[in-house]
């Protein structure tokens, strides 16, 4: 409800505050706490970095703000098509929603090269 979301911003704005941490959020209604330098692209890049991949040769796929990361560090980031406006700025492109395969479609694509004859 409205009431929860602005206790949630209140919350958010409080915990900005405090030094030493990172906030994201992976829906409307959550916030995630962590150690700074914490997030998916660092995680991404450590992986890739231990596989020998360049991250040119990636792909991070999302759909919320603690998705950002990735999507700007990949060599192609793609938003879902229910991503949020921030996440789709940043993407190279955007695939179909969550309910519309986009993931699987997105791979299919763009990783493997194969048509499946959606946009």
């Amino acid at each position: 409800a409205r009431n929860d979301l602005q206790q949630l911003r209140r919350i958010i704005g409080t915990l900005e505050k405090i030094p030493g941490i990172s906030l994201a959020q992976s829906s409307t209604d959550n916030v995630e706490i962590m150690p700074p330098h914490v997030n998916k692209g660092r995680g991404m890049s450590d992986l890739a970095e231990h596989l020998g991949i360049p991250l040119a040769n990636t792909m991070a796929i999302g759909d919320q703000d603690n998705d950002l990361p990735m999507i700007r560090i990949a060599g192609l980031g793609v938003a879902m098509g229910n991503a949020t406006g921030e996440v789709k700025s940043y993407a190279h492109l955007i695939t179909e929603t969550n309910t519309r395969d986009g993931v699987a479609r997105a791979i299919l694509r763009y990783a493997l090269g194969v048509s499946d004859g959606q946009p």
